[in-house]
């Protein structure tokens, strides 16, 4: 029981051991709890304490890790303003970002293609990564997962509600939508992907889009660009 103890609680000291002890009314001296715990390998605290934490995992596995996730984007299409989901990965050593893929309504089937287009060996974004962050969300299913480890690469579920563990993912996802989604509305997703893909590097290379970059745009993407949040198409504004 007091070795239980002591795994669960690694922050516990000889004091709180012996405390714990004796309110199940065991009076056991701190000299024979030390010497229990060196006989299990525990050792006294800070020793319980070695343990790797997050961000010396990050260190540790740099170079083979990388972070998915999803985000939305409204687009002007035939029907009118839709709504899609776009999902990307980021690989944490080089920020390098791929649009994995844009959808209204995704589901299990079409993730299953997604994951499929990662490993594709023709264009295997995740080569030579091991290791792929990502959150709770159902469409990280089983499958999912099952076809990454087909190619070596195993899906790293988070714990619930810890966007902090995903931190270069969600870096990424405020800094495109302030820089980018928040000022143009795009029309079709070839050209909204393209647009994410170009408008990333350069906020990579110089930290922001300036008016530089803006004039390389093409004149209609230009002219959203520089609406910003204002009314455009009749009242609608983009976002």
């Amino acid at each position: 029981t007091h070795l239980e103890t002591g795994e669960g609680k690694p922050l516990l000291g000889l004091y709180s051991d012996s405390g714990c002890l004796g309110q199940s009314r065991h009076e056991v001296g701190r000299g024979t709890i030390a010497n229990v715990l060196e006989a299990a390998g525990m050792g006294p605290v800070p020793a319980r304490r070695q343990g790797m934490t997050w961000k010396e995992f990050l260190r540790t596995h740099w170079e083979v890790l990388a972070a998915t996730d999803f985000f939305t984007v409204e687009l002007w299409t035939g029907r009118g303003l839709v709504r899609y989901h776009v999902i990307f990965v980021i690989k944490l050593a080089t920020r390098e970002v791929h649009i994995a893929g844009m959808v209204p309504e995704p589901n299990e089937a079409w993730m299953k293609q997604v994951a499929r287009n990662l490993i594709d060996p023709m264009v295997c974004f995740l080569r030579g990564t091991r290791l792929l962050l990502h959150d709770r969300a159902g469409l990280f299913s089983e499958q999912f997962r099952q076809l990454l480890a087909s190619a070596e690469v195993e899906g790293l579920r988070l714990p619930a509600r810890s966007p902090n563990l995903n931190a270069f993912a969600e870096r990424f996802v405020r800094t495109i939508r302030e820089e980018c989604l928040s000022r143009m509305i795009f029309f079709g997703k070839p050209r909204c992907a393209g647009r994410l893909r170009s408008s990333w590097r350069i906020i990579t290379r110089k930290g922001t889009i300036n008016h530089w970059e803006i004039e390389s745009f093409s004149p209609r993407s230009r002219r959203f660009l520089r609406l910003g949040r204002s009314a455009v198409a009749g009242g609608l504004a983009a976002c």
